[in-house]
């Protein structure tokens, strides 16, 4: 998918989605239910596999992903992302730096780094980058041992950057109004997507909030 037009969308407001192993479902079946629902980003989010088995599994969600012209992006896997014609890569704050990711992934491509205060947005602006991760919003099981940032980072996010951001962490179809009212137009919901009974219905009430708030604006 064209860089501009991913970033476009982030912009613009829309669900991005994360799968990766550990849910009731298979990685492979979250995918097909993102995908089926509409959900135009899917983030391969794998820490603790194979490279082999890495690989099979990217390959099998850039297959999935081109037939439903959607992005993907890979967590912290330049050399992956390269593999597998991925649209991008996910960086976290102590990954592989900026320079050497696009150095791998070519400048044609997305780039996305998180961060979790201020202070790591603000320098996130000067860098090479073409958008944001905000939070942990709220506490969250992906990532137990990092303090929250609060919704206030995220109307910080709204005010201050200039890149698109995405909003990620314990967010739920229950507070996400909260979050978008907050400035938030592209939001990421892990867990309480993944472990719904329906991930495709839950993915699309998600993306129809997302949807009634960008009509307001």
């Amino acid at each position: 998918m064209n860089k501009t037009k991913i970033t476009e969308q982030i912009k613009q407001g829309c669900l991005y989605g994360i799968v990766s192993s550990g849910y009731s479902q298979s990685l492979q079946a979250c995918a097909h239910a993102l995908l089926d629902a509409g959900v135009p980003i899917i983030q391969y989010r794998e820490k603790n596999k194979s490279e082999s088995l890495c690989l099979e599994e990217a390959l099998f969600l850039r297959e999935i992903t081109n037939k439903a012209n959607a992005a993907l992006f890979i967590n912290d896997y330049p050399l992956l992302a390269k593999q597998v014609g991925a649209d991008g890569v996910h960086l976290g704050q102590d990954d592989t730096t900026i320079a050497k990711a696009r150095a791998i992934v070519g400048e044609d491509k997305v780039i996305g780094l998180s961060t979790h205060s201020p202070q790591q947005a603000d320098l996130a602006q000067e860098q090479q980058v073409e958008y944001i991760g905000v939070g942990p919003v709220f506490p969250t099981k992906t990532k137990p041992d990092r303090k929250a940032a609060g919704l206030d980072f995220v109307a910080y996010a709204a005010k201050n950057s200039r890149l698109p951001f995405v909003a990620i962490g314990g967010i739920t179809l229950a507070n996400l109004p909260t979050v978008l009212n907050q400035g938030a137009k592209t939001v990421c919901v892990i867990s309480n997507l993944l472990e719904a009974d329906s991930i495709a219905k839950q993915a699309r009430q998600i993306q129809k909030i997302i949807q009634s708030q960008r009509d307001k604006s």
